[in-house]
């Protein structure tokens, strides 16, 4: 998965600008996407759950003034001090792994 997924990036980033059409890019993305979702199925994994999961961790990295807030230096967005304890995924990404292999 890594192999490939650097594989397109080394793609895309050899292309000059004036190649990367907005078609090209979408279909490029699409079939990012084909062969993630593709994945899942050989995992027998349904990610539409943990997406959701993985979704609201992101949405919790907001800080009470309602905005992002991000490193200095290295541009990441900031979690708030409460964001592991709250909004940490793994714990819900592994109940939700573990109902669907009872499922």
């Amino acid at each position: 998965l890594h192999q490939a997924l650097d594989k397109a990036a080394e793609k895309v980033a050899k292309k000059t600008p004036a190649k990367q059409d907005l078609v090209g890019q979408v279909d490029a993305l699409i079939d990012t996407l084909y062969f993630t979702y593709g994945s899942f199925v050989l995992m027998g994994v349904d990610p539409e759950r943990i997406f959701d999961i993985v979704h609201q961790a992101n949405m919790g990295k907001m800080f009470p003034d309602g905005k992002a807030h991000f490193d200095p230096v290295t541009h990441k967005i900031l979690k708030p001090d409460d964001w592991e304890e709250r909004y940490a995924p793994e714990p819900a990404i592994k109940k939700e792994i573990e109902r669907q292999i009872k499922a």
